[in-house]
């Protein structure tokens, strides 16, 4: 059963992941202003691994059928949330400039609010893979 939480999480971590690509890519179109500082390229790491990490725990689980160790879980877990709290931080604090300026900052909404929802995605992760593994 364990295997069904982590696969909902990582389904919804693709989906958010692709939504934070996604504004990236409009960012990078509507303003190249901010997309020449460090906190840019950070985000669309974060951005990219974590659609990498998304697709390859899928592969694991359904491809291969196996199941994560409990402990590797919530570690990733953790490390990813972690992640993508400092990069949509970064990315929010761009977003508080890009407002001051009377920029176009469509892209930096739909990237701020997809990474926040990784953040929030991560975070229940985690909280699930830890209550699961005590539960066994």
């Amino acid at each position: 059963m364990f295997w069904y939480y982590e696969a909902n999480f990582l389904l919804l971590n693709i989906i958010a992941s692709i939504g934070a690509i996604s504004g990236s890519i409009v960012w990078t179109i509507d303003n190249d202003m901010y997309t020449k500082m460090g906190g840019f390229g950070f985000f669309w790491f974060v951005s990219v691994l974590s659609l990498l990490v998304g697709i390859g725990g899928f592969v694991y689980i359904y491809i291969l059928k196996l199941e994560f160790d409990t402990d590797s879980a919530i570690t990733m877990s953790m490390l990813l949330f972690v992640l993508w709290l400092a990069a949509s931080a970064v990315v929010a604090s761009y977003l508080q400039e890009c407002a001051m300026e009377n920029l176009v900052c469509n892209g930096e909404i739909v990237a701020t609010t997809f990474g926040f929802l990784n953040v929030i995605i991560w975070l229940t992760a985690a909280v699930w893979v830890s209550r699961l593994a005590n539960e066994l």
